[in-house]
């Protein structure tokens, strides 16, 4: 991450096997910007996640429970405004008051645009599979979903640029309310999805 592209095309032309795989895909082992995106837009273009139980749920095949039901009702309460179901994000980019981790210093959108008012926004990420895809936040300090509830109960730092939804501060939770929610959170793991083949990394294969 953070490479420069130039590099990267290097790296594959000087790798056996990946001049083989592009002589498979193309017709040659030429390696290019261009086939290397359009590689990677079939292959990701393949990912989608529709198998979860809250998906099963929606189309009525199953039930929650309790808590479940529970977590999904403070879900659409608390969280809906920008983890929009049922993709999970509103794909904004918004500053949700996590503080500067100062050893990263990463300013968000601010470091493509330098402009100002992009300053410490991210791109709004899916909630799909978030039980399966620790650590948290842009810069994965926290390593538990607990972590990620506890920031906006009581560690929201109004910063610059902070997203009007948090100008108030804090979004309140009773720790009944967190294990609800992390209930219903489970419910969007589509382990048929996760367990996917062709989706392994072949190097374990």
């Amino acid at each position: 991450m953070a490479e420069d592209i130039n590099a990267v095309i290097a790296k594959l032309q000087a790798s056996g096997k990946y001049r083989s795989l592009f002589n498979k895909a193309y017709g040659d082992e030429e390696v290019t910007s261009q086939r290397m995106f359009r590689s990677m837009t079939q292959f990701m273009g393949m990912m989608y996640s529709y198998n979860s139980k809250y998906d099963r749920y929606k189309r009525n095949e199953t039930t929650l429970s309790g808590q479940e039901q529970n977590g999904y009702a403070l879900f659409l309460t608390k969280c809906n405004s920008c983890h929009k179901e049922p993709l999970f994000s509103d794909f904004q980019l918004r500053n949700n008051g996590l503080s500067v981790n100062p050893l990263i210093k990463d300013s968000g959108r601010y470091t493509i645009t330098h402009v100002l008012t992009d300053a410490f926004k991210f791109k709004t990420p899916s909630l799909r599979n978030i039980m399966k895809t620790a650590p948290y936040m842009h810069d994965g300090r926290y390593a538990s979903i607990e972590q990620c509830l506890d920031h906006y109960t009581n560690n929201v730092t109004n910063m610059t640029n902070i997203d009007p939804l948090l100008q108030s501060g804090s979004i309140p939770l009773t720790s009944q309310e967190k294990l609800d929610i992390i209930a219903f959170l489970n419910t969007l793991t589509d382990y048929k999805f996760l367990g996917d083949k062709r989706f392994a990394d072949p190097n374990f294969q």
